[in-house]
């Protein structure tokens, strides 16, 4: 499987992921008042005791404010609907949130070269110290030529899935004229973009808290997947906001540089480290990978579908899903699934037989002279893909399909054959009986001799000889009596 296809197309960094915001409904539209409802605060209007009769010693009951009542007792005040739809609402955003935002804090396990708490589809990015040093050859003020030292490390990973994607990364600092930011893009906010050290643990959430000052995680990991326990210091040339530093940047007089202890110091793209000798070979770099996508199941259906009729039975076959449609994880299977085919198509579905990643199956126990219809979905680790268009065949019975192939035609060759080889034989027979009736006629005039003769003996005996070739009998193994270009009289 071609391992580039779990990269994900380039990443508009500057407009970021987005920012998925809750839905809170509006509350509902006033329903129109019933006429009985109508009624009731008529009737509730009138039983109202006017201030003076309550004052004259009256007793004044109150009714409810038939505003309230409603056909489930009495509602309750505007502020407390207030309050209740601000708590639904705060509901339905928790359990609204999308699968993306699974936890990844604590210990991270990884499958291959993914994080196992991402969901299918989630974007992330892959970030490492390089083990090795950068060499002084490297030593220029143009951000490609560290772009490809990072990239030529990470091709010689030990671990090939990360091998694969080596092409991807980038040195995640800034030199004179380029931030890391910009080289990397990572300007935008990068909502949902995790980013991970290689086989280690969660270093920030998005971009925003890549460059909040403080990274998650503490180890660092280098292009192997290895933690790196001693001191090492790297080189970065950049703010704690991934911004180019002025005056120290890679390759400067003085560097800006993290340096990473054994007991981790808060991470950052800037310890206030700076380093003045620039020529000094024991410097790292860090690397970023570009937006990466956790495998999803299959997005594409296979495609060019065949049925080949046989006796009950239909043989399919399709062309395999090729990789950059299996989602990032490879097909293990096919399901193929049929039914008879009516106007317009209904019915149930019958799964048929298949294991394996063959792009063929045969589906058996069929009826002969009835139409079917069956389709074809690929399966990968992650689960089902969609299903494939319908292709349609008949099964046929055996007197009717394979005995045309098995039975008919070669027998009909068989056939043509005899008539060709009987007539060619009769011709020859008749080759044969011709050249006797010549030779015979041949002799009989030799004897009758004469000047007549002189004259078409030539003729004869080239025909005489024609005859002998075509049928060689008798007159082919005696001596012959007549030389060529004599005559009867001649001795």
């Amino acid at each position: 499987m071609n391992r580039e296809s779990r990269i994900a197309a380039p990443f508009d960094a500057t407009m970021g992921a987005g920012c998925p915001f809750a839905y809170i409904p509006p509350p509902p539209s006033p329903k129109r008042r019933s006429r009985a409802h109508s009624a009731a605060q008529t009737s509730a209007r009138t039983t109202r005791l006017p201030a003076h009769a309550a004052r004259g010693g009256a007793r004044v009951t109150r009714v409810a404010n038939p505003r309230r009542v409603g056909a489930g007792g009495i509602r309750p005040p505007r502020r407390l609907r207030g309050a209740a739809l601000a708590f639904l609402a705060a509901l339905f955003a928790v359990f609204s949130t999308p699968a993306t935002a699974r936890n990844c804090d604590g210990t991270v396990t990884w499958t291959d070269i993914v994080p196992d708490c991402l969901s299918p589809g989630d974007q992330y990015r892959i970030l490492f110290v390089s083990r090795k040093f950068i060499p002084d050859s490297v030593a220029s003020n143009t951000i490609n030529s560290y772009n490809d030292w990072v990239q030529q490390v990470a091709a010689a990973s030990s671990d090939a899935d990360f091998a694969a994607i080596s092409s991807s990364f980038k040195m995640f600092g800034s030199t004179a004229a380029t931030s890391a930011r910009d080289n990397t893009g990572t300007t935008g906010m990068g909502t949902g973009i995790r980013t991970f050290y290689f086989k280690g643990n969660k270093v920030a959430d998005d971009y925003a808290d890549l460059y909040d000052g403080s990274w998650d995680s503490q180890e660092p990991y280098d292009e192997h997947g290895a933690v790196l326990s001693n001191v090492i210091r790297v080189m970065t040339g950049s703010t704690s906001g991934g911004l180019k530093s002025s005056s120290r940047p890679i390759r400067a007089a003085s560097i800006l540089m993290n340096e990473i202890t054994a007991t981790g110091l808060p991470q950052t793209l800037n310890s206030e480290l700076f380093w003045s000798d620039n020529a000094s070979p024991s410097q790292r770099l860090y690397a970023l990978s570009g937006v990466l996508i956790a495998p999803t199941t299959p997005t594409s259906a296979p495609a060019d579908l065949t049925a080949t009729p046989g006796d009950a039975r239909l043989t399919i076959t399709w062309t395999a899903l090729p990789d950059t449609a299996t989602g990032g994880s490879p097909v293990t299977d096919y399901n193929v699934r049929y039914r008879v085919l009516t106007a317009p198509p209904s019915g149930d579905w019958t799964d048929a037989a298949h294991d394996g990643t063959a792009a063929t199956a045969v589906i058996t126990g069929l009826v002969n002279d009835t139409a079917y219809e069956a389709q074809v979905q690929a399966v990968n680790a992650e689960g089902e893909g969609p299903w494939s268009t319908s292709v349609q065949g008949t099964p046929m019975a055996t007197t009717t399909a394979a005995r045309v192939n098995e039975v008919i035609v070669p027998e009909l060759a068989r056939a043509l054959v005899s008539s060709t080889l009987h007539a060619l034989t009769s011709r020859i027979e008749q080759a044969r009986e011709g050249g006797h009736a010549m030779q015979t006629q041949t002799r009989e005039m030799r004897k009758m001799g004469g000047p007549r003769m002189r004259n078409i003996w030539p003729q004869l005996q080239v025909t005489s000889q024609v005859a002998r070739f075509l049928g060689n009998t008798e007159g082919s193994g005696r001596k012959r009596n007549v030389k060529e270009g004599s005559t009867p009289n001649d001795p």
